[in-house]
């Protein structure tokens, strides 16, 4: 009865196959007896309690008010060169009059106009504050607007706090101009006595508001 063959090692067979220096060969068995081929342990990742995911939501969901709010926040400080509508002194109480001469018993101290306009108007409003501005709006054709204050002092009195790019002094006037990209919507000028500012929808270059400053020619 032939003897069954022993059973051969595949590693054994394997490495027949492989030209190996005996060196090479040794340090091979060796890292392979050193090995640590046991199953591993599955690490364990502890759950977050449910108080802990709790405070985690509601820290996210705090920060989340206080960014949506600083954004609604913002257009209230930041004014837009390209907002055509004059500005109000917002809380101050106001009236309106018919006239130019109502206007100056309103607020107590004669009014003037601006000695020229870049339109002719089709419609004047007069308003008058009761911190003591006087105001006159001026429509013209294709909805132009020219808003015009005085008030007593040398504060600024325009109401508009619009963050301008471009800022220009015209000597003749000491009128300063204010606008981006050397065209100007306000000029803001004083007398020593009274302020006086004028905001238009279409901006102008320094030359234009120059000439419309100095008013017409005699």
């Amino acid at each position: 009865m032939p003897l069954d063959k022993p059973e051969k090692n595949p590693y054994r067979e394997l490495m027949e196959q492989v030209n190996l220096t005996p060196e090479a060969r040794e340090r091979i068995l060796t890292n392979v007896q050193q090995a640590d081929l046991s199953p591993q342990a599955k690490k364990v990742v502890p759950l977050r309690s449910k108080q802990q995911t709790w405070r985690r939501w509601a820290s996210l969901a705090a920060c989340l008010v206080v960014v949506v709010a600083a954004v609604l926040a913002v257009p209230q400080f930041r004014g837009s060169d390209n907002d055509t509508t004059p500005p109000q002194l917002t809380g101050t109480p106001f009236h309106q009059v018919d006239t130019l001469a109502a206007l100056s018993d309103a607020v107590g101290f004669p009014v003037t106009e601006p000695a020229a306009l870049p339109f002719d108007p089709v419609n004047t409003a007069y308003t008058a504050y009761d911190e003591g501005t006087a105001e006159i709006t001026y429509t013209g054709p294709d909805s132009q607007t020219a808003t015009y204050r005085q008030s007593l002092g040398t504060a600024d009195n325009s109401g508009d706090y619009t963050l301008y790019e471009d800022t220009q002094v015209v000597p003749e006037n000491n009128a300063t101009l204010k606008g981006q990209d050397q065209r100007y919507t306000l000029a803001l000028w004083t007398d020593g006595t009274y302020t006086y500012s004028l905001r238009l929808s279409s901006a102008l270059s320094a030359d234009a508001w120059q000439a419309l400053l100095d008013g017409p020619a005699p």
